[in-house]
C-alpha cells in the first residue's frame, strides 16, 4: 500500500503513470483480492442484466408503437440512458477485474468518468422532467408538447449534463474513484462535485415523490367530486400503484450513490459493504425498470380488473397499451340509467327533416389513456357533468 498525499502526487506526476494511479487508489484503502473480484464480478452481473433489460424495454416499446406518443417515449428514453450507462460502466469494471484492481490510465479514466457523469445526470433530469410533466398534465388537465422531436427535453436532459461535465473536467474533478472511474474523490474538487451529485440524486428521489403525492391528492379530490356519477376508484388505485412502482425503482437506483457520497464527505472514505451496495444499486436501474415494464405490460399489474394492459387486437395497429382503458372511457362506468337508447337517437334524428342534422346524445369521451409504463402523463380529468362529448352528427 502506498498511502500519502495524493494531491502532491498529482501535481508532480499528471501523465497517468502507474505510481499516480496506485497512489490514488490506496489513499482510502484497497479491497482485498477476494473483495475486489467479488465487487467487480457482481457489478458486471448486474450491469449485464441491466443491458439486457434496457434493450428489451426499448425494442418492445418500439415494436408496439409507444414511440408515437410523448408519454410512451419517456420509458424509451429512460431505457436508452440505462443502456448507455451500463455499457459505459462495464468498461472500467472489466478493466479492473482483468488487471487485478488497477484503474485504467488516468486520461482514459477521466474520459470514462465524464461519459458516466453525462448519462447519470441525464437520467436524473429525465426522471425529474417526467414527474413534473405528469403533475402539470393532471393539474392543468391539458396535453403539453416539448417541441418537434422533443428537442426541449433533449436539450435539458443531454445538453445540461454535457456543460456540467466540461466544467468538471476543466477543474480536474474527473478520474478514479478507487473502485471505478467517475469523480476523483482524492482531490477537493472531486469531493465537491460528489456532494453536488448526492444533492441531485436526493432531488431525483424527493421531487417525484412530491409530484406523485400531489397527483394522488388531485385524483382523490376528483374521485370525491364525481362520486355517484362515475366509478373511478379502480382507476385512482391503478395510477397510484404505477407511480409507487416507479418511485421504488428510482429510490433503489440512487440509494447507494447517496450513501456513498455522504460517507466520503463525512469520513473521506466509504466502507467496503457500502461500496458493494453502491455498485449493486446504481447499476440496477435497467433491469428493475424492465421488470416493472414486464409486470405492467404483460401481466397487468396495476391495471383495474375491468381493463386489459395489453389489447391483443391493438398489437397490429401499433397502439399497444396506448389503446387500453381510459379515465372517462372503459376505466369509468356511467350509471346504466344515463346510457342513451340507440333506437331513440335514430327516431329523434329522423324527425328533424331532410337535409338537417341532429347531434346525437353525448357519449363518454375517450381521453388519452394511462399507459402502464408511461406512468400516466396523459391522464385527462373532467368535471362533473362534462364527461360527455358530442360525436359526429347522424345524418338522415
Amino acid at each position: 500500500m502506498l498511502p500519502g498525499n495524493v494531491k502532491s502526487v498529482h501535481k508532480t506526476n499528471m501523465n497517468g503513470s502507474l505510481e499516480t494511479r496506485l497512489t490514488a487508489q490506496d489513499t482510502y484503502g484497497t479491497p482485498t483480492e477476494t473483495e475486489m473480484y467479488a465487487l467487480h464480478g457482481s457489478g458486471l452481473v448486474v450491469i449485464f442484466l441491466s443491458i439486457v433489460g434496457s434493450a428489451f424495454m426499448v425494442c418492445d416499446s418500439l415494436r408496439i408503437g409507444k414511440h408515437k406518443t410523448l408519454s410512451g417515449r419517456f420509458p424509451i428514453y429512460l431505457g436508452g440512458l440505462n443502456f448507455c450507462w451500463s455499457v459505459s460502466h462495464s468498461i472500467d469494471h472489466t478493466w479492473m477485474m482483468v488487471l487485478h484492481g488497477l484503474n485504467p490510465p488516468l486520461d482514459a479514466c477521466r474520459t470514462l468518468g465524464g461519459i458516466l457523469s453525462i448519462f447519470l445526470f441525464a437520467e436524473i433530469f429525465l426522471i425529474d422532467a417526467m414527474a413534473l410533466f405528469m403533475l402539470a398534465t393532471v393539474h392543468f388537465k391539458r396535453q403539453f408538447t416539448l417541441g418537434d422531436y422533443d428537442w426541449i427535453l433533449i436539450v435539458l436532459v443531454i445538453g445540461t449534463p454535457i456543460v456540467y461535465t466540461v466544467i468538471a473536467g476543466a477543474i480536474g474533478a474527473l478520474g478514479p474513484d478507487k473502485n471505478w472511474c467517475f469523480l476523483n474523490i482524492s482531490v477537493p474538487e472531486g469531493r465537491i462535485l460528489l456532494a453536488i451529485t448526492v444533492a441531485a440524486a436526493l432531488a431525483c428521489v424527493g421531487l417525484p415523490a412530491i409530484c406523485f403525492f400531489l397527483i394522488y391528492r388531485i385524483l382523490n379530490a376528483h374521485s370525491k367530486e364525481t362520486k355517484g356519477l362515475i366509478n373511478n376508484g379502480d382507476f385512482t388505485g391503478a395510477v397510484i400503484k404505477k407511480l409507487l412502482m416507479f418511485q421504488m425503482s428510482v429510490t433503489i437506483s440512487f440509494m447507494g450513490i447517496v450513501l456513498h457520497g455522504i460517507a466520503v464527505m463525512a469520513f473521506e472514505y466509504s466502507p467496503m459493504p457500502l461500496v458493494f451496495v453502491t455498485v449493486l444499486t446504481v447499476n440496477s436501474g435497467g433491469w428493475i425498470n424492465a421488470m416493472i415494464y414486464i409486470l405492467q405490460e404483460y401481466f397487468g399489474v396495476g391495471t383495474p380488473a375491468n381493463s386489459s394492459s395489453r389489447n391483443p387486437s391493438s398489437a397490429n395497429t401499433g397502439k399497444g397499451s396506448e389503446a387500453g382503458s381510459t379515465f372517462t372511457g372503459s376505466m369509468s362506468q356511467r350509471k346504466p340509467s344515463s346510457a342513451p337508447d340507440p333506437s331513440s337517437i335514430q327516431r329523434k334524428s329522423s324527425a328533424v327533416g331532410a337535409g338537417s342534422e341532429q347531434p346525437a346524445p353525448a357519449l363518454p369521451k375517450a381521453s388519452a389513456p394511462l399507459s402502464p409504463t408511461s406512468i400516466g402523463p396523459e391522464i385527462s380529468l373532467q368535471r362533473k357533468g362534462s364527461a360527455m362529448a358530442s360525436p359526429s352528427p347522424i345524418r338522415k
